[in-house]
């Protein structure tokens, strides 16, 4: 049997493909439906996707992806997938899905995706309980990196950088103001450019601002999405994305202060979903 499973965020995509006791991996762009159309999918998977299957379809594939949240969402995407693998067995979930079975199995707890946005849930093992909306990069998903990016780039614009600070990103950022704010509210992809910003954070971790502009993130987070969940500080917290493996030290100090639960924190949901999915059967 050929089974594949993919792990979408809104920046990449990554795709498992099991074939007997072989594992083959690669990668592409992430296909969140808010920020690529169905038509933009459907010939990414043609040209990148399905030259790796060759002749021989998957007969199982387990798509976990960001804003599949929606009915209308989540059917774009199966459509999209069931012109490209019209034999396949097809279950579409949202990413949180994938990280609360990559990190949780069968087991109950908070479940959190900090990557490019910011999805979380209590999940029961089976499904989810509850869920805060994240409100996407505009109107919320503190925690993520396209949240992190927003507040530097706000310092920086509003001039609040010290002096060293100030030219250090001017060093790191090839944009000029203007720039910034054509592709911030006139490009595709906004929160992807948002969060390309968290990598002047990773890179100056050690500096005083950038450190409390790291912490403020994640106090936004607790403070605006977590604290809303009935019983939050009895339940395990547990994390999967880019930004809560990077800035793990800062994450783990916050939950620490407010005194809560940490589970466990992983970069990548894809290999802990693949042994899921064995086990499954």
């Amino acid at each position: 049997m050929i089974q594949a499973i993919i792990d979408s965020g809104s920046t990449k995509a990554d795709w498992r493909i099991l074939k007997n006791d072989n594992i083959f991996s690669f990668r592409t762009v992430g296909y969140n439906p808010y920020f690529i159309s169905p038509q933009e999918m459907e010939s990414i998977i043609r040209e990148e996707v399905l030259p790796h299957f060759s002749s021989m379809p998957p007969e199982r594939l387990f798509f976990y992806g960001a804003g599949c949240a929606a009915e209308g969402k989540k059917k774009e995407i199966m459509t999209v997938l069931k012109n490209c693998f019209p034999t396949s067995t097809i279950v579409v979930e949202t990413d949180l899905m994938g990280a609360a079975r990559a990190l949780l199995g069968n087991k109950p707890g908070l479940v959190a995706v900090l990557g490019t946005g910011t999805n979380t849930g209590f999940y029961n093992g089976d499904n989810f309980q509850e869920q805060v909306e994240g409100g996407g990069f505009i109107l919320g998903d503190e925690g993520s990196g396209a949240y992190l990016g927003k507040l530097i780039l706000i310092s920086w614009l509003r001039k609040t950088f010290s002096k060293d600070t100030d030219k250090d990103f001017n060093n790191f950022c090839p944009y000029t103001r203007d720039e910034i704010i054509d592709a911030i509210y006139r490009k595709p992809f906004p929160n992807r450019f948002l969060a390309r910003f968290s990598h002047f954070a990773k890179e100056n971790l050690n500096v005083p601002e950038i450190h409390k502009i790291i912490n403020q993130s994640f106090e936004d987070f607790f403070g605006k999405i977590i604290s809303l969940y009935p019983g939050y500080k009895t339940l395990p917290l547990n994390f999967a994305g880019s930004i809560a493996s990077i800035f793990n030290d800062d994450l783990k100090q916050c939950v620490e202060d407010r005194k809560l639960i940490l589970g466990n924190i992983i970069r990548s949901p894809i290999d802990n979903l693949v042994d899921y999915h064995i086990s499954a059967g």
